[in-house]
């Protein structure tokens, strides 16, 4: 697992949060409630970008509290999308509604892409696989119920 990608991915996805706390700052405190939900996840963010710059690479328990803190976020994230449609309505005027859903689909994206980084199926083998990619080239390639042998061009029914 690459932890110093990871945490540049965190720092970015905490410049977008921040962006959206602002653009909240400067409207009505009708939104309290998704101010409150936004500042919850900046907070966890802060919290998993701390326990980052701590990790020993080779722990097991780090790399298991790391994924529980992702998780732990990305519920949060998908709870404040179930919200959006509440959140724009309203107090914000139409020119910041716009905003306000590039800001919110932006922040998804980069969150989105440091979880990738997180796929407890791989992660923990990211980087020690050795050997060229497979490939169809010399093991031959099944194409249509038939099989196509690699360096002798011969097909075969199977």
């Amino acid at each position: 697992m690459n932890y110093h990608v990871l945490q540049m991915s965190v720092n970015e996805y905490q410049k977008s949060l921040k962006e959206v706390m602002e653009m909240l700052e400067r409207h009505d405190s009708k939104i309290s409630a998704h101010d409150k939900m936004i500042n919850d996840i900046n907070e966890s963010v802060t919290k998993l970008s701390k326990r980052l710059v701590k990790v020993e690479t080779n722990s097991q328990k780090k790399h298991d509290e790391i994924i529980k803190a992702v998780t732990s976020i990305k519920s949060k994230m998908s709870e404040l999308k179930e919200e959006l449609p509440e959140f724009i309505e309203g107090s914000i005027s139409a020119a910041h509604d716009k905003q306000a859903t590039v800001l919110l689909t932006a922040m998804n994206t980069k969150f989105e892409e440091f979880v990738e980084l997180l796929n407890p199926k791989d992660a923990l083998h990211q980087g020690t696989d050795s050997g060229p990619p497979r490939s169809g080239r010399h093991r031959g390639l099944r194409v249509g119920g038939l099989r196509i042998k690699g360096r002798s061009g011969e097909c075969s029914n199977g």
